[in-house]
């Protein structure tokens, strides 16, 4: 029986340690590991990196048409019945077999410049396709950064929570034993375990609010584990004595770096050359062409070497198309060119002032941020000060259960806003951070 239950004591053991050894071992994501792993594995990054590809290819293909086009052609066919013999020239009923060979090339040499037009064109496009991947890969590292400010944020919040259900708890302990010496009044225990009742609610919000956020984290990251924790528990206390570059200096530096900018800019060059692609269509289209090929047939009396010999024939020519009426396909094609063109020039302008309006916010944001925190540091120490005296005050019984819990009650407000005014400054530095050096800080 003791060898049994030995036995099942140490299966428990190795269970536990088994359990715990997993938990310990489960990954703490850093905001650069976090940006990193997006970078390489979201689906949506990988969706446009193909359509990237496919751009490329398309230049590609667009390269192919300054070249010659050669190819080759062979037949072997068989013929039975009546025709004509190819010797004599008279009508027999025969049997015959007879290959044929060709190859010819065909060489573009002019068409109004619209080849090399689309050339340009289509490399330009590739061009415009990676700047949309670029920002689209900061825009997710953005959402990215926002929801681990958010943890961090809710982890701070906890504690705060935490640390008042611990304060509540002291004190009801403390009035339990004061009611039963008879130095206070159940009513006092009874108001102190509602208090308390009512921090543990709040710890359980705030609890659940980290663990949304962190489920927000995993589903960014695409995980398929559910189960996510992060390598930090705080961040830095913000520094106030820097000062920001102005709106217009950030924007002038910004507008030619900005991925976003740098794509509708491309677009617009892109359309351009879509209008030399239309205006080409008006001249005419210049090609030489070459082709030789011979014949071999069973019913000839001549060895195969001599028939090809024999039947070898070559042609050369220059061929020229040209437009004389398109049924007004090439006037309408040149004006909606242009028009397309006049539209990208809008978003590019577009783009231009989104980027300038997000800047200037950004810039306004952090002051009001700073403004803010300082406003949170000053109201959260009065707060403490204003907390240790009725500390005092209640210890000495000069306080009421009830005042005492809404002194407790503010400084825990005072400690939220900090919390939250700390968080709203670090994010709003991280922005204008990201516009002025066009990259995510960690």
């Amino acid at each position: 029986m003791n060898k049994r239950r030995l036995a099942t004591v140490g299966f428990a053991l190795g269970i536990q340690l088994m359990t715990s050894g997993a938990y310990s071992q489960t990954k703490k994501w850093s905001l650069d590991e976090c940006l990193h792993y997006a970078e390489e594995h979201n689906l949506t990054l990988k969706r446009m990196e193909n359509e990237v590809k496919l751009a490329d290819a398309s230049r590609t293909r667009a390269w192919g048409q300054l070249l010659p086009s050669v190819s080759a052609f062979a037949s072997n066919d068989y013929n039975r019945g009546f025709g004509i013999n190819p010797i004599t020239n008279s009508y027999e009923n025969l049997t015959t077999r007879s290959n044929t060979f060709s190859a010819g090339i065909s060489v573009p040499l002019f068409a109004g410049g619209a080849n090399i037009a689309a050339v340009r064109m289509a490399s330009l496009e590739s061009i415009a396709k990676a700047y949309e991947r670029d920002q689209l890969g900061k825009d997710i590292k953005i959402n990215i950064m926002v929801v681990y400010l958010q943890i961090l944020q809710a982890k701070e919040n906890l504690t705060v929570a935490g640390n008042q259900v611990q304060l509540a708890a002291n004190l009801v302990e403390q009035i339990r034993i004061k009611v039963t010496e008879g130095a206070a009044a159940p009513a006092q225990q009874a108001e102190l375990e509602a208090a308390l009742a009512s921090d543990k609610k709040k710890r359980v919000e705030a609890q659940t609010a980290l663990e949304i956020a962190k489920l927000q984290l995993i589903q960014l990251l695409q995980l398929q584990d559910p189960v996510l924790e992060i390598s930090q528990d705080s961040i830095s206390e913000p520094v106030l004595a820097e000062e920001a570059r102005s709106a217009t200096d950030i924007f002038n530096s910004a507008v030619s770096r900005f991925s976003s900018v740098r794509q509708h800019e491309t677009l617009l060059r892109s359309a351009d050359k879509a209008v030399a692609i239309a205006k080409a269509r008006r001249y005419p289209s210049l090609s030489l062409d070459a082709s030789t090929g011979s014949r071999l047939s069973n019913i000839s009396p001549n060895p195969y070497r001599d028939q090809f010999k024999s039947n070898l024939g070559h042609y050369v020519g220059v061929s020229m198309q040209i437009p004389i009426f398109t049924r007004f396909n090439t006037v309408t094609g040149v004006r909606t060119a242009k028009i397309e063109a006049d539209q990208q020039r809008n978003r590019l302008e577009e783009e231009k002032n989104k980027l300038w309006q997000a800047i200037l916010k950004a810039r306004t944001d952090v002051e009001l941020a700073k403004a803010g925190y300082i406003a949170a540091s000053e109201s959260a120490r009065s707060q403490e000060i204003a907390f240790r005296y009725a500390t005092e005050k209640w210890n000495a019984g000069l306080i009421t259960v009830y005042d005492f819990n809404q002194s407790r009650n503010r400084l825990a407000e005072e400690r939220l806003r900090l919390v939250q005014a700390k968080f709203d400054l670090a994010f709003r530095a991280r922005i204008l951070k990201y516009f002025e050096t066009n990259d995510i800080p960690g």
